[in-house]
């Protein structure tokens, strides 16, 4: 007997600022037992050696990891720190931090990185990820009193403001945008130089093309990194709750996330907004952009019912979910939207615009389903079913994939060309897997047990997946290529990827 629960509207959670935030199925699962995942090696454990050759993607690697693994006594230009990424000591202030990310061979002082044959002054225009601007004093006179900031890329195409890697008086290092060169009230002159030994490469902001992806650090920060920018939001996600990414219509993206307050909010292009409606604790939201314009939100009230928000309005569906469970949502035709969601019997259903139905087949208890919208029309869901076997459902045809997982990860679904689509998922062996109308794929690439991978279609066809490695960090592999980010994540997250 199916169980809808009709539930008042969930409670409103405390408005967040960062201080304040911060039916069963039978079916044979054919597991992959010889398979063996691929333990990743650290983030810092990049290709270059120290005072070598580096590339502008290790050099952010390695920049994060100070991030990711704050030096314990925070800013002291007496202190040194091997962050165990990195497993070499370096000087806990800016330019030691420079020094670090450059992997030069001591930690220079912001005047010997003026005056070094190191490096060489640039022009503006030729700033490039990895570069890095040093500060002389107001009148120009010395370097006596300087700071200097990574440069990681332009975030305008009027190279007004850039996003830089910092250390200043604080805990960690951070990332943010910076009017060029720096700060007027600073008083300072900033001027660009480039590291002799560093190479260019396909890192930086603006230069990952094609995917941006959602993330919470492990210091339960909000943080966005790709082709769009690398931010953090200086927000805090609820621990062990995953933000979910969209591209939207009209260019940029917005995310969606579970405050530590428990109230659901939205950050991105279309605005910042803290949405007063509580979460179900321990939940994740899902978002979407809509044909017509804006964005919409599928999540799990506080009190157990089914909520879409957003440009299409907002709604009470009257569906209890499993209340570990977190829905998925896609759009459709028209400004349109369908939600994938197991309901509190453990039973498959899709509620929305497109159609209401139950499925008859029930997901593995405390697992989330994942819904993508098909370039022939209609949808395609993919869910561990309760036996742990991978299957998909939908207009595309309904399929028991064979393929054992993780019994607390959950997969998710992307279009594909011709009507296809592709699914990445944690198979029962913690490896990373991709199966679909695309390709069949085992990575070789082990995620964090318990973690769920995300996986969006790229623009110029192909796809993108987004996981936490066993080793904490946030890595993307598949047609645009591999990268270990660096970043730390909460253990009990998982990151999302859009194009």
């Amino acid at each position: 007997m199916l169980r809808i629960r009709r539930m008042a509207g969930p409670s409103a959670g405390p408005r967040g600022s960062r201080s304040a935030l911060i039916g069963a199925i039978a079916v044979v699962v054919l597991g992959f037992g010889a398979l063996t995942g691929l333990v990743l090696t650290q983030a810092g454990a990049g290709a270059s050696t120290r005072g070598g050759s580096i590339s502008s993607s290790e050099v952010l690697t390695r920049a994060m990891t100070w991030i990711s693994q704050p030096p314990p006594g925070g800013y002291n230009e007496l202190g040194h720190w091997a962050a165990p990424a990195i497993g070499e000591s370096y000087r806990t202030d800016c330019s030691g931090f420079v020094s670090m990310a450059l992997h030069l061979t001591s930690s220079l002082t912001t005047a010997q990185i003026a005056s070094s044959s190191l490096f060489t002054a640039i022009a503006k225009a030729q700033l490039q990820p990895g570069d890095v601007l040093d500060a002389k004093n107001g009148d120009g006179s010395s370097f006596g009193t300087g700071h200097v900031v990574l440069f990681d890329g332009w975030v305008d195409a009027a190279h007004s403001k850039y996003n830089g890697y910092e250390f200043g008086s604080g805990a960690k290092p951070q990332l943010r945008q910076i009017p060029y060169p720096y700060f007027p009230s600073d008083g300072r002159l900033f001027l660009p130089y480039h590291y002799v030994n560093l190479t260019s490469s396909g890192s930086g902001t603006g230069a990952t093309a094609g995917f941006e992806t959602a993330l919470q650090i492990n210091t339960h920060d909000l943080w966005t990194l790709g082709a769009s920018g690398d931010k953090d939001w200086q927000l805090g996600p609820k621990a062990g709750t995953s933000p979910s990414i969209a591209a939207l219509a009209g260019g940029g993206y917005e995310v969606a996330f579970q405050a530590n307050t428990g109230s659901l909010w939205t950050v991105g292009s279309a605005g910042n907004k803290n949405w007063g409606l509580g979460m179900m604790a321990g939940t994740s939201p899902s978002i979407t952009a809509l044909t017509g314009g804006g964005f919409q939100v599928a999540f799990q009230a506080n009190t157990g019912s089914l909520w879409t928000v957003g440009s299409a309005g907002n709604k009470n569906w009257g569906a209890g979910m499993d209340p570990k469970s977190s829905p998925s949502i896609t759009s459709q035709a028209n400004n349109g939207f369908e939600v994938a969601l197991q309901i509190n019997t453990h039973d498959l259903w899709t509620l929305g615009t497109t159609q209401s139905k139950d499925w008859k087949l029930g997901p593995m208890a405390g697992t989330s389903p994942s819904i993508t919208a098909l370039t022939g029309g209609g949808f395609q869901v993919a869910f561990q079913a309760n036996t742990g076997s991978l299957w998909t459902v939908g207009s595309a045809g309904n399929k028991n994939w064979g393929a054992g997982m993780d019994p607390k990860s959950s997969p998710s679904i992307t279009s594909q060309a011709n009507n296809g689509f592709e699914v990445a998922l944690q198979i029962n062996t913690h490896d990373l897997w991709t199966l679909g109308t695309t390709q069949s794929k085992d990575w070789k690439l082990g995620p964090m047990a318990g973690t769920s991978p995300s996986i969006t279609a790229l623009a110029g066809g192909g796809f993108q997946v987004a996981f936490q490695a066993n080793t904490g960090s946030l890595w993307t592999v598949g047609s645009a290529g591999n990268q270990n980010w660096g970043a730390g994540m909460d253990a009990t997250s998982s990151p999302s990827i859009t194009s």
